[in-house]
């Protein structure tokens, strides 16, 4: 193997809520010993800078890319100082542009218009983008949820008089199915299953979040058994793939 690398959010970078040796990707890489191990991951990461992550990886001589994609309503922003800062945050990280009061205002509508339903369409962008490069480049992508709401009604075509029974309750709330008419149900259902067709089960180690086990050092994050337990889901889907 020449090279594998990890593109995510913290999750993917382990540290500072595990040891780096502890971080699932580390496990990954002792696991193959590949020529090449890179780990572009960043705290906080949002999907449009995964994906510019993922774009970078391309450049490397990795063959093997892993992409944790994170959840919406995450940004980066420039600041004073060109300090880079990340949405969402407790803090005015604009407040040499914005009050508290308007950056409060103006982070609620942020993640109004960064949702769920708008992350769908931009994913489907960033996939086919990812898939066509690495295709290609004979590059071998492959796609790990990290936060991203996928009901399975959304991926598998089932007919819409079915699919809007059938639908998560989150789900719901994305569609806002409750205040929509029928029509435009139909309609939001038919444009996510057109968008989220671009999800080839075969990339993705699971379509379902890590399994949290335990929790890192913040009480929040997945902690070292969690990492190990995924290592190894990871280890299996690559070492399928490679057969």
């Amino acid at each position: 193997m020449v090279g594998i690398g990890f593109c995510g959010a913290s999750v993917t970078t382990g540290t500072p809520n595990i040891e780096d040796s502890e971080c699932y990707a580390t496990l990954v890489s002792n696991h193959f010993k590949p020529n090449l191990f890179l780990n572009y991951a960043e705290v906080g990461a949002g999907n449009r800078h995964i994906f510019i992550q993922a774009m970078k990886m391309i450049l490397t001589d990795v063959d093997y890319i892993f992409v944790q994609w994170s959840f919406p309503g995450r940004q980066r922003w420039q600041s004073a100082f060109k300090k880079s800062v990340t949405i969402p945050g407790s803090r005015n990280v604009l407040d040499n542009i914005l009050t508290d009061s308007r950056y409060q205002t103006f982070v609620d509508v942020f993640k109004i218009v960064d949702s769920t339903y708008n992350q769908y369409f931009e994913l489907n962008d960033q996939i086919t983008i990812l898939n066509t490069i690495c295709k290609k480049l004979n590059k071998s992508v492959y796609y790990i949820n990290g936060g991203i709401h996928i009901d399975p009604v959304l991926i598998d075509n089932t007919e819409i008089s079915s699919a809007q029974k059938n639908l998560l309750p989150y789900t719901k709330e994305v569609i806002d199915l409750h205040s929509l008419p029928d029509s435009d149900i139909e309609q939001s259902i038919k444009e996510l299953q057109n968008k989220l067709s671009v999800i080839n089960v075969e990339q993705w180690v699971s379509l379902e979040k890590m399994q949290v086990l335990d929790r890192g050092y913040d009480g929040e994050h997945p902690g070292p058994q969690s990492h190990r337990a995924f290592a190894m889901n990871v280890i299996k889907f690559l070492e399928d793939k490679m057969q």
